[in-house]
């Protein structure tokens, strides 16, 4: 079989270098501190029962479960 224009031939596969996934600073020094703000609010009985982590926090399952809309436009957007 005859290669490409970059010499490699049929079936080779050629492996692209990505960055490494690593939350940028901001985002850590963000993730630390409103987790110790919710510590503060635990500390101050604000917060009952376990502490929730940060994914439930962010993305907390009551705004993950989507129901049908009361609204209807015309073309059934909502």
């Amino acid at each position: 079989t005859s290669g490409d224009s970059h010499g490699c031939q049929e079936g080779c596969h050629r492996s692209i270098k990505l960055p490494t996934s690593s939350c940028p600073p901001q985002l850590t020094v963000l993730e630390k501190a409103l987790m110790e703000s919710i510590q503060i609010l635990k500390l101050q009985k604000r917060i009952l029962g376990p502490l929730p982590t940060l994914d439930e926090i962010l993305n907390p399952k009551e705004e993950q479960q989507i129901g049908e809309s009361q609204y209807q436009f015309e073309g059934r957007d909502a």
